[in-house]
């Protein structure tokens, strides 16, 4: 197998799809038919809506290997950087992770956190972290006693400091770390919720054995850790910083370890007392 020619030299055609999410563009260009709409429909999950837009700020190109195989390779690159090479599960693993990040990065208008959302009695309860702390888990147990479904991985905030409907595809971790479970919540005839202020934050991690003793947490500590775990902190650092801190300003917060997630979920529902 010969070296793959770089985004610049390969020859894609007609073969491209324009999609915009949280007002940036974004393209994906294939020289593959099945991969270019293997690639559509994942970034359909991703709340990307299809465009005409073209001068996109984060482009995709997508090259298959091995076309003389059955099971085709691919190489995926963004930009001059390679995000993967191989099948196709590897691809758009790879692809997800990327994108997600990517939206998060540019998106105008709202913040993205690190962390899971849930709505209980018409507030959030928003638990920030970073990957593998267990807000997954966390947010499936949350639902599984009554909370509404908004994000298990990034909680979107507007300029008012409420949190919006992120609602992707629940995702668990498998034995394979290079595959997860995705589990849809809502089915598509679902009335969508709206946005809702902050009525409580969750700061925990996961440690077994443990039991859910949560103590009091200030809101200047609550705004500190939701803005460790903001994505583009560092590139619009005072918007993000007004966004937070208006999100506090009405919340409780708590902060312990946790351990079985069932038990902590019912304390925490129970103890939201708005």
């Amino acid at each position: 197998m010969g070296e793959s020619p770089s985004p610049g030299n390969a020859v894609f055609g007609p073969l491209e799809r324009h999609f915009i999410a949280y007002g940036t563009r974004f393209e994906i260009r294939a020289d593959d038919a099945a991969g270019l709409a293997a690639l559509a429909a994942r970034a359909g999950t991703l709340e990307w809506t299809a465009s005409t837009a073209s001068d996109p700020a984060v482009r995709y190109c997508l090259q298959r290997r091995s076309s003389g195989e059955a099971v085709p390779d691919f190489t995926l690159r963004v930009g001059d950087e390679v995000l993967a090479e191989g099948g196709v599960d590897e691809m758009l693993e790879s692809f997800e992770d990327h994108a997600k990040l990517q939206t998060a990065l540019h998106a105008r208008d709202v913040i993205f956190v690190h962390a899971g959302a849930v709505s209980w009695r018409d507030r959030a309860i928003v638990i920030p972290g970073a990957s593998r702390a267990g807000k997954s888990t966390l947010v499936r147990a949350l639902l599984d006693e009554g909370a509404t479904y908004y994000s298990d991985e990034f909680a979107v905030f507007d300029a008012a400091g409420h949190v919006q409907p992120y609602a992707l595809p629940l995702s668990i971790r498998t034995d394979d770390p290079r595959l997860r479970l995705r589990i849809p919540i809502r089915e598509p005839s679902d009335a969508a919720p709206g946005p809702v202020p902050v009525g409580l934050v969750v700061v925990t991690r996961y440690t077994a054995g443990a039991r859910w003793r949560p103590r009091p947490l200030s809101r200047g500590k609550a705004f500190l850790a939701l803005m460790a775990n903001t994505v583009a902190a560092r590139s619009v650092p005072e918007r993000a910083m007004k966004t937070l801190s208006a999100a506090v300003a009405p919340a409780d917060a708590v902060t312990g370890v946790r351990g079985d997630a069932r038990r902590a979920a019912r304390a925490i529902l129970a103890a939201a007392a708005w």
